[in-house]
């Protein structure tokens, strides 16, 4: 007597053991599906492979792997989640023609499955051009606001681009910070600021604590001696008058007298030549 042979039509393959009258292949479809005609699963060496694009493991459940399977138990989308995990030694090509960048998930590379989740098209193999740095003549590559990175962070740093090419500052110059955009000099292992230290050598002296040097117009990095002016905070605010006077003649002797001198030739209706003020 012939063995039997499944009863979906024109499939002449034999019963499967156990398997409601079917071959293993409908059988299996039965199973992923809930229905033996679904599904059209691909075979690789024998096994009803993963229904996900670039996925070569067997089916367990609804024409996914085990691993599918589990994220559209957990998220409804058998593609949610975090990234797939390559087991080693599993290591692939992008699916994308022309890209030989690794494989990360569903048959992509990191930037095509970033483009076919934002887009629904990985596009092309290679990367997308970004443009060149809108300043004339300096043709790098665009990072952020229409500049490369070289002029965004002249932007940030000191509001001025500057020209196309780079500026290296000599050597013993010292070196623009790049959070703040003031110049740094290495002193006794201890950055120190520019233009405090110009002030200090201009004064003869350090300067206090409570003391602020002020660019007047506003480029951190242009320390010219002309370009800077003393001010002065103290804390907490406000002084008795006696003290306000006792520090500013002990740490300002030059100017008083010079203001002192002022005064003495204005009140005697003659004005003589006086000190110099910084």
């Amino acid at each position: 007597m012939a063995d039997p042979t499944c009863s979906v039509e024109d499939c002449e393959k034999a019963v499967a053991i156990k398997s409601h009258g079917w071959c293993s292949a409908h059988y299996q479809r039965w199973r992923a599906y809930g229905n033996p005609l679904d599904g059209g699963l691909s075979r690789i060496h024998g096994r009803i492979t993963c229904s996900i694009r670039g996925c070569e493991d067997s089916t367990i459940g609804r024409g996914y792997c085990d691993f599918h399977y589990g994220r559209w138990r957990k998220h409804g989308d058998p593609l949610a989640g975090a990234p797939r995990r390559l087991r080693r030694g599993s290591i692939k090509t992008c699916s994308v023609e022309g890209c030989t960048r690794p494989h990360r998930e569903h048959g992509y590379c990191g930037m095509h499955l970033q483009r076919v989740r934002r887009h629904g098209d990985p596009g092309q193999a290679e990367p997308r051009s970004r443009g060149v740095c809108a300043i004339k003549g300096c043709g790098l590559p665009h990072s952020a606001h229409g500049f490369c990175k070289m002029h965004d962070s002249r932007l940030r740093s000191s509001g001025d681009l500057g020209g196309p090419e780079r500026v290296n500052r000599p050597k013993g110059t010292g070196s623009i910070s790049k959070r703040d955009g003031y110049v740094l000099h290495q002193s006794g292992g201890k950055a120190r600021l520019e233009h405090r230290l110009v002030v200090e050598r201009q004064l003869g002296r350090p300067l206090l604590p409570i003391e602020n040097v002020h660019h007047k117009n506003g480029i951190r990095h242009d320390n010219r001696l002309e370009n800077l002016e003393l001010w002065l905070t103290h804390q907490p605010k406000g002084q008795r008058v006696a003290d306000l006077i006792a520090f500013v003649v002990e740490h300002y002797p030059a100017q008083v007298a010079a203001m002192l001198h002022k005064r003495r030739a204005n009140e005697g209706g003659q004005l003589t030549q006086q000190p110099a003020l910084w």
